[in-house]
């Protein structure tokens, strides 16, 4: 049995205890072991290690990220990328694919930050587990914390994440969208 299973039988024991020494009351209880997160597998992916098609990974990713997609030629570059030179990340719980992030590498040393969080997604409906946290925390030690990320305004939950992860606000990025001259 490894520590962390060892501290969670523990804590089980240490609950039972306490129920049969009447500390705790008769009702429903929750017990929420390893910060209410789910054991997960993150694997760095090279294009040919997909469990799926290529094009059936692009429709996932595109799937899970909801309303904050982007079009399809756009995932598609930023994940080459990543293939190419950055770094793919699947989360596994139970030999099933939960979580990707993909991570572009700028090909700046210093002017910017090294890598570009392009996409962090998790399957619709297993949010709020702790999936994206633990993709993200493993995305900042494979990149040495040189990374940037993009976030929409309206995306209130990724923002709360971000921050909690130590992001900070640096500089609203501005898109042209008029004609050309």
């Amino acid at each position: 049995m490894d520590s962390k299973n060892e501290q969670h039988w523990m804590e089980a024991v240490a609950f039972i205890q306490e129920v049969k020494s009447g500390e705790i009351k008769d009702g429903t209880h929750v017990i929420v072991l390893n910060d209410a997160k789910v054991d997960i597998d993150i694997r760095q992916m090279e294009k040919g290690d997909l469990d799926v098609s290529f094009k059936k990974f692009l429709h996932i990713l595109d799937d899970w990220l909801i309303q904050f997609s982007d079009p399809h030629e756009e995932i598609e570059e930023a994940v080459e990328n990543a293939f190419e030179y950055g770094h793919v990340l699947c989360a596994y719980h139970a030999n099933e694919l939960v979580g990707i992030a993909i991570v572009s590498r700028t090909r700046f040393e210093t002017f910017l930050p090294r890598y570009h969080l392009s996409y962090i997604a998790t399957k619709k409906d297993i949010k709020g587990m702790g999936i994206a946290t633990q993709l993200l925390q493993e995305v900042i030690r494979l990149t040495g914390g040189s990374l940037s990320l993009h976030v929409e305004v309206e995306n209130k939950r990724a923002w709360k994440l971000y921050e909690k992860m130590g992001f900070i606000k640096k500089y609203y990025r501005m898109q042209y969208k008029g004609e050309v001259i």
